[in-house]
């Protein structure tokens, strides 16, 4: 089943991405934050000019990345990472700070899914390429962002 099948079967409940026996798996869930204060790791990787991230929230990736780190190679044993990374990083490009934090940190607090939707996602669509492009494109399609952002996809 290929990513956006099965990412919207996982948000419509008519798939599952949990797997009794293993926490981390190809499909397994998005990480919507960082669970740690990622603003430290300047300090360890000051002086390295190549580091290696995992994906999962995508945040310590955009933290090293403002870091002006040069090279940044990541990796994530799930396949939806990478998309929530390049919508989070067409996000930065699209939306100022307040917008940027509206859709990825309070949105979870609110229903008003139009808001988001049209506001938001029309603008940060314009930053996507390729695959990236098509996957959000065929969710956003499918339902809105408080639908994805609240299932088990995440």
């Amino acid at each position: 089943m290929d990513d956006i099948t099965e990412s919207l079967k996982i948000i419509d409940n008519t798939a599952s991405n949990i797997n009794g026996n293993s926490t981390f798996h190809s499909s397994s869930f998005i990480y919507k934050m960082a669970n740690e204060d990622v603003s430290i790791y300047k300090d360890y990787l000051k002086n390295s000019k190549r580091i290696l991230s995992v994906i999962s929230s995508g945040d310590q990736i955009i933290e090293s990345i403002t870091s002006e780190k040069k090279i940044i190679d990541c990796f994530d044993i799930s396949k939806y990472p990478k998309y929530y990374l390049m919508l989070k990083l067409a996000a930065l490009k699209a939306l100022k700070k307040e917008d940027y934090v509206k859709l990825f940190i309070e949105s979870p607090l609110t229903t008003l899914d139009e808001y988001y939707d049209d506001l938001y996602y029309e603008n940060i669509r314009k930053n996507l390429n390729g695959i990236y492009k098509k996957y959000w494109d065929a969710l956003f399609s499918h339902t809105d962002w408080y639908e994805i952002f609240g299932s088990r996809l995440f």
